[in-house]
């Protein structure tokens, strides 16, 4: 009977264990309530402060597109929100969406929550402050503790080719790198791409939403 009364114990406190386990890992981004209707601005609700200590995502609407694989590069819509304060920071509903390059190690956080979704996903993302994207977000009101919210709609993805493909062509006869050079030198396109960036920044969009260049 004391075998079985000591057995019993060690079983009680294992589920214990384990339920103590599982509490701990509950998704903290189940308390922010999201709009689910793709195409959509979403409306982010929760109760403010909110703020993490490492960075954890959330599916809202799964998609029914294939999964997004790592090294793809995903055009997304987003909503940028600071949790702190519940303030918008930026959107690009409305406007033009971004592209983010999956494997970026500009915004591992955005990265990692976006990989394995399907097309036409709406995942939520909580970006804690030790990744970095507060930083110089004072003119915002940001400040470098918060925690940065991020509603992203996956709308299309590419995957970059792992190697050329095709059969090789010889080149034109009579053509060298000095005389292509020279053409494109002369093409109105070549004149825009050697513009300075100043005057075409609003097309050179980095691997993150504006907000955390």
């Amino acid at each position: 009977m004391r075998r079985l009364g000591v057995a019993l114990a060690i079983v009680v406190f294992a589920c214990a264990g384990i339920a103590s386990t599982a509490v701990a890992k509950t998704n903290p981004l189940t308390k922010i309530s999201v709009d689910s209707t793709l195409g959509q601005k979403p409306k982010v609700t929760f109760s403010k402060p909110f703020s993490v200590k490492t960075s954890a995502h959330r599916l809202i609407t799964p998609g029914t597109g294939s999964a997004v694989a790592q090294g793809a590069k995903v055009m997304i819509d987003y909503v940028v929100v600071d949790a702190r304060t519940g303030k918008e920071l930026e959107t690009s509903f409305g406007a033009t969406p971004v592209s983010i390059p999956l494997g970026s190690k500009t915004a591992p956080a955005l990265v990692h929550g976006i990989t394995g979704a399907a097309i036409g996903s709406r995942v939520l993302v909580a970006v804690a402050p030790k990744e970095g994207l507060t930083k110089n977000q004072g003119k915002a009101g940001v400040k470098l503790n918060d925690t940065l919210l991020f509603v992203l709609d996956v709308k299309s993805v590419r995957t970059p080719l792992g190697k050329a493909t095709g059969e090789a062509v010889p080149p034109v006869a009579g053509s060298t790198r000095r005389g292509l050079a020279a053409r494109r030198s002369t093409s109105p396109s070549a004149r825009v791409r050697s513009s300075p960036v100043g005057t075409r920044r609003w097309w050179d969009r980095r691997s993150v939403p504006r907000c955390c260049w």
